[in-house]
């Protein structure tokens, strides 16, 4: 995502949210072990996340902030997409 040759397809061709949550939040609720920007500890997750998270506002076209459950966070995306 931080490169915009990257992105910018992507956001040419389809919705882009971001889930914008507290990243700790993030990644004390576990689930990470998989994610490779997760594997250097909660530090350096916290680092990458404040270092992407201007990018990932700059390119959403959509910014869903503090979803209470993965529900609510489906729920308020299909509200913009049915609007």
């Amino acid at each position: 995502p931080l490169r915009d040759a990257a992105i910018a397809p992507l956001r040419a061709s389809g919705t882009i949210f971001f889930l914008a949550r507290d990243p700790g939040e993030i990644y004390d609720a576990g689930g990470l072990e998989d994610r490779p920007l997760a594997q250097d500890g909660r530090a350096a997750f916290l680092d990458r996340f404040a270092q992407r998270e201007p990018v990932y506002r700059r390119w959403a076209h959509h910014i869903i902030t503090d979803p209470a459950s993965p529900e609510a966070g489906l729920n308020a995306i299909l509200e913009v997409l049915r609007a």
